[in-house]
């Protein structure tokens, strides 16, 4: 979350503002965590949320791909029913972002905590959106 918005949640007036807030892309369908209205305002700024129902969420090393324990930042990769297929025409492309497990990389660096909730901290390659 950008820090003008975040400042702006700051505000008074904001206080009552009910929101929730999601991460995922468009190979994710599009989204993977969210959080929940009722979470604290610290989790809701800070964080992206929980795994939603029926999607898995993982950190794994970015070198080998191997599982980090909780706290330990890495890659962000999911699984589930609304993972991409793969890219039209491109199989290799797929397969260096979906590995046989149907774990889709993401390429985006991130935490999870003990309580499931992640934090994004960055890339792992420069991209222009």
């Amino acid at each position: 979350m950008t820090g003008c918005l975040q400042n702006s949640l700051r505000r008074p007036s904001a206080a009552s503002a009910r929101f929730s807030t999601l991460y995922g892309q468009t190979e994710l369908s599009p989204a993977v965590t969210q959080t929940s209205p009722d979470d604290s305002a610290h989790d809701k700024l800070h964080t992206v949320g929980r795994p939603l129902w029926q999607v898995e969420v993982k950190i794994v090393g970015p070198a080998d791909a191997d599982p980090l324990p909780v706290g330990e930042p890495g890659e962000i990769c999911a699984r589930g029913y609304q993972v991409m297929l793969g890219y039209h025409d491109l199989p290799e492309a797929t397969a260096q972002t979906v590995d046989r497990d149907g774990w889709l990389h993401t390429g985006d660096l991130g935490v999870m905590d003990e309580r499931g909730y992640v934090t994004v901290s960055g890339r792992l390659k420069d991209m222009i959106i």
